[in-house]
């Protein structure tokens, strides 16, 4: 049987509407859904966890008129402390992590607000310890005082002290208030990213959000492939007093710092990194770029080659604005901790028209990950990447069907669990015919499988042959992205 992800994903929307009831919470424990790190990038649903500090794992679940928030503490449950941020902004509010928090939620349900330098009791939450450990919380939107275009950050910790989760250094966890396609796992300076193709992404940031006096303040812009350039537009606040510094990265392994960068504009010089993977501040001048500064010196624009920052001619570009001279200070877009935008110019599995089709689902999975350009570790497994069924003896596969027969050249696979051994197949005139075959190292995190040359197909396959999936669970077929090119 084959699962076509429109099927799929309406499926999805109906399964999540049945699971809006108080048992929810429950079942989702039994299931073991988050008892694993990470977190998870849904329109309805988002959860992070360590799995191992106290709390634990700290979860958001959006309803019609308001949230469930989830939390395991085995330790001392009854101790926890949720605080909420509702005008996303450091400058109300009792600061705790660089979150400013309008809200605190007890154990008990009991919900106070922040005024005047002090906490007052507001309102009752519905609160339920649904097993040994597990509390879950409902609370109407009619409690909160949401501004109707922002998010609402999320933090817990254990009472009395500062054990956050999530931390200071991962950010806060915010979730959508009127906005369902508004969320992040941030702090609480937080770029609304809007992906308008594999070409093009806009940026907008808000104003006021910097933390460091004397920086400039990001507001909005955009990144686009077209005419063999890349073209940026970063705007700002107020004139940029110190050189705007963008980080690229086009090459998966290797780069500088968390953006992993390859290439580095800063103010007119555009760098190469040479520090391979050592991590280390090393890089080569490649070229003088002018760029071109209108609206007062508020809006940048620059243009850059594509054949000087994408080496390989194929793959992805990664880009972050900033507006310091290291990672840690000024204002970023995206946000620190934000998972980035990706552009796949000439990427054939997330083109416009193309069908994704793949042999099998495991529960709680979904085929979206497949193509949608993220392959960050933060994000929840079963939101990052699509997995089979466990069967014996058959192959899985993930089919990516074109609107019409294309050149292929390349194909790249980020693996969740590395199989130990992959096949592409090419579908031409009607029938399968192999293309390539490739062992995979055990540590592998993506692989590239070079086609031979002058390769069409209708469609192609990524297929893992019978048994031939990571040693520890040989059936199941666990892949994050694909990109053809």
């Amino acid at each position: 049987m084959k699962f076509n992800i429109n099927n799929v994903n309406d499926m999805e929307k109906n399964r999540m509407q049945r699971k809006n009831r108080g048992l929810f919470w429950l079942a989702l424990c039994c299931a073991g859904i988050v008892s694993s790190a990470g977190t998870a990038l849904d329109q309805d649903f988002i959860v992070i966890g360590d799995g191992q500090n106290a709390p634990s794992e700290l979860a958001v679940y959006r309803r019609a008129k308001g949230y469930v928030i989830f939390v395991r503490d085995v330790d001392a449950v009854k101790e926890t402390e949720i605080f909420l941020d509702c005008d996303n902004s450091v400058k109300t509010g009792e600061i705790h992590a660089r979150m400013g928090a309008d809200y605190r939620l007890k154990s008990n349900g009991i919900i106070e607000k922040y005024t005047a330098g002090k906490w007052e009791k507001t309102g009752k939450a519905q609160s339920i310890l649904s097993a040994p450990g597990i509390r879950s919380f409902y609370i109407g939107d009619d409690i909160l005082s949401i501004l109707p275009e922002t998010l609402i950050g999320v933090r817990c910790a254990r009472a009395g002290t500062k054990r956050y989760l999530p931390d200071e250094s991962n950010g806060a966890l915010l979730v959508s208030g009127a906005r369902k396609d508004a969320y992040s796992w941030n702090r609480p300076e937080t770029t609304i990213l809007k992906q308008v193709s594999n070409t093009k992404v806009f940026f907008d940031d808000p104003e006021g959000d910097i933390i460091d006096a004397g920086c400039g303040d990001l507001i909005s812009g955009s990144a686009e492939v077209k005419d063999n350039e890349l073209q940026l537009v970063c705007r700002t606040a107020a004139p940029v007093k110190n050189d705007l510094r963008i980080w690229i990265d086009s090459i998966p392994a290797g780069g500088y710092g968390p953006v992993e960068a390859d290439f580095m504009m800063d103010g007119k010089k555009l760098f190469r990194y040479t520090g391979g993977n050592s991590g280390k501040w090393s890089w080569e001048k490649l070229s003088l770029i002018e760029p071109e500064v209108t609206r007062g010196g508020t809006e940048i624009r620059y243009k850059l080659p594509l054949n000087l920052i994408r080496p390989q001619k194929y793959g992805r570009l990664r880009i972050c604005f900033q507006t310091a001279p290291d990672m840690e200070r000024g204002d970023s877009m995206p946000s620190r901790g934000k998972v980035f935008p990706v552009l796949r110019p000439g990427n054939l599995a997330s083109a416009s028209g193309t069908r994704v089709e793949v042999s099998s689902l495991y529960p709680k999975y979904k085929i979206y990950p497949l193509t949608d350009g993220q392959t960050a570790r933060q994000i929840y497994y079963s939101y990052a990447a699509w997995a089979s069924a466990e069967m014996r003896g058959k192959a899985q596969f993930a089919d990516f069907i074109f609107q019409k027969a294309e050149p292929v050249n390349l194909v790249s696979v980020w693996w969740e669990k590395p199989p130990r051994e992959i096949e592409i197949f090419g579908k031409q005139g009607g029938e399968w015919r192999l293309l390539a075959r490739k062992t995979i190292p055990e540590k592998e995190e993506w692989s590239n499988i070079l086609l031979p040359e002058n390769s069409r197909a209708e469609a192609i396959r990524v297929q893992m042959p019978a048994g031939k999936g990571n040693k520890s669970r040989p059936n199941l077929f666990w892949v994050r992205e694909v990109e053809i090119y």
